[in-house]
């Protein structure tokens, strides 16, 4: 990830690359979240991980989303208590069993100040709170759509048939010659004729079959397709109840395959699936209320982003929302260009990185003076 691997040198300057109404959002906070995915994705063994800008786009999106919530709650008044921000610290600190002080050490090694971190906390609590508010309980579902729903997804609940299956093994290698191979097959004809002509297949298994289950009779529980080897699936699903195979070669050798029991298939009655579906259709409704409520912020937000500026074949500024009566609009930013104070805050910014890089300036003078420059926007 070539975008993450240089954050921490010399050379990368801390620039802004969001305004969301009246606040901003740098550069260097849209790494940090960027990394913060990226973690999650190899501690979850992802199959692919998206390019650099997928997940910095991903990223950026993720804090604009926070910015708006945020705001929304102050709007309604919706605030976070000291003791509920102390609760939610002790409890961390709990958990991963450390002290006051290892921790204001961890954080300092992050360049992070206590102060930062509780009021991380406190952000995070609100953002809580105010889906709590704005979502609210999209109450109970009603009966008529969760028999839709099941009418609609019978396939999903589908239960097919299960054979139980015992069998007689009879081990042909590929370290045996043609003649040793003849051998053993006559020996499953012959156990196979005893079968046959009624002999006990448990007794004949025990005796006979090379295979672990031969001890107790051959049997080997109930099967379901796609576990076996194709061969054997394929007569084992064919057979029926009590009915003894022909000889079924694979490639761990001979069988002898019989079926115990047949479970027919079934579809699962609605009484079981139920809850199941009161869940599903439960979340689909929060999903939906969610973005619903998201879009009225963006629709009423003014939103511009300058993430891939200056880089070939992107734009360099796009404004995703301006509507006539938002904040940032009355105060006469013009669409798709960048406000002179974000320009002069990136300077600023740029100088002060260079500052820190060069080591003129400590990462705690750098980090005081960077928001300083923030506050004033």
């Amino acid at each position: 990830m070539l975008l993450f691997a240089g954050s921490a040198g010399a050379d990368v300057v801390d620039r802004v690359v969001a305004k969301v109404n009246d606040e901003i959002v740098t550069l260097s906070l849209v790494r940090e979240r960027a990394e913060i995915l990226l973690g999650r994705m190899q501690a979850a063994r992802a199959t692919s991980v998206p390019s650099d800008k997928e997940l910095l786009k991903e990223a950026l999106d993720q804090i604009i989303d926070e910015r708006l919530q945020l705001q929304d709650g102050r709007r309604n008044n919706i605030g976070v208590d000291d003791q509920s921000v102390q609760r939610a610290f002790d409890d961390i600190k709990k958990r991963n069993n450390v002290s006051q002080e290892e921790m204001v050490r961890m954080l300092e090694s992050e360049g992070r100040t206590l102060d930062q971190y509780l009021e991380t906390i406190r952000e995070q609590i609100l953002l809580s709170k105010v889906v709590r508010f704005q979502m609210g309980d999209p109450g109970n579902v009603s009966e008529k759509a969760v028999h839709a729903y099941y009418q609609n997804h019978l396939a999903d609940y589908w239960v097919p048939p299960r054979p139980h299956v015992s069998h007689i093994l009879f081990i042909m290698d590929e370290l045996m010659d043609e003649d040793e191979k003849e051998v053993k097959r006559q020996v499953a004809l012959e156990v196979l004729a005893k079968i046959k002509n009624g002999e006990d297949f448990e007794d004949l298994a025990k005796e006979y079959s090379e295979d672990v289950s031969g001890p107790s009779g051959g049997s080997i529980g109930s099967v379901t397709l796609g576990n076996l080897v194709p061969e054997f699936e394929k007569v084992a699903f064919s057979l029926k109840e009590g009915e003894i195979s022909e000889l079924v070669e694979t490639k761990y050798g001979l069988h002898i395959i019989r079926v115990d029991k047949l479970e027919v298939g079934r579809t699962r009655p609605l009484e079981e699936v139920k809850p199941q579906i009161e869940e599903t259709l439960g979340r689909e409704a929060r999903v939906s209320a969610y973005k619903k409520w998201m879009d009225e912020l963006k629709s009423k937000s003014f939103i511009q982003t300058f993430l891939f500026e200056g880089s070939e074949g992107e734009e360099s500024g796009s404004e995703r929302t301006a509507q006539a009566g938002s904040p940032a609009a009355s105060a006469g930013l013009k669409a798709g260009d960048p406000a002179e104070e974000l320009d002069s805050v990136e300077k600023q910014l740029s100088r002060i990185k260079k500052l820190y890089a060069s080591k003129r300036i400590s990462e705690t003078e750098y980090q005081k003076r960077k928001q300083a420059l923030l506050d004033r926007l």
